[in-house]
């Protein structure tokens, strides 16, 4: 098993020698999907998202979309997203680094947001000063 969360492990499979560069996006494959089972409590939707992501890396290469490098490249690049728990977009400033916020969690705050917005909608609301005062007085 390869440690996906340690860049010099991640390199030392790239670099071997002996094998070919399919069968090191194999190990490491196999280990990122591990790491993903294993945190799949822990934030489902991040681990389902990455789950798909590999499933279609690994048909792309079978189906000779992708050549052994590119198979390769895809699956380190994963890898190191699935071990930083990078979602591929920006997080705000003021939770990032905040572990305890999960995808669920994000989806709960993007709803009561939209919520909020519904509430207030009102025609012509860019010509309506007030209302936009108000509105953005509610996201301080």
């Amino acid at each position: 098993m390869v440690n996906i969360n340690d860049p010099d492990a991640l390199k030392a499979v790239i670099e071997e020698t002996e094998i070919s560069e399919a069968s090191k996006a194999d190990r490491i494959t196999s280990s990122t999907r591990r790491a993903i089972t294993e945190k799949m409590d822990e934030d489902p939707t991040f681990c389902k998202q990455f789950s798909q992501l590999i499933a279609e890396t690994i048909r792309a290469y079978r189906e000779k979309r992708l050549s052994e490098r590119e198979y390769l490249n895809s699956v380190v690049d994963l890898a190191s997203k699935v071990a930083r728990k990078h979602r591929g977009r920006d997080v705000p400033e003021n939770i990032r680094g905040n572990e305890s916020v999960t995808g669920i969690q994000a989806a709960a705050i993007a709803r009561q947001i939209i919520d909020i917005i519904k509430s207030h909608l009102i025609v012509g609301i860019w010509s309506n000063v007030s209302t936009q005062r108000f509105l953005l007085s509610l996201s301080r």
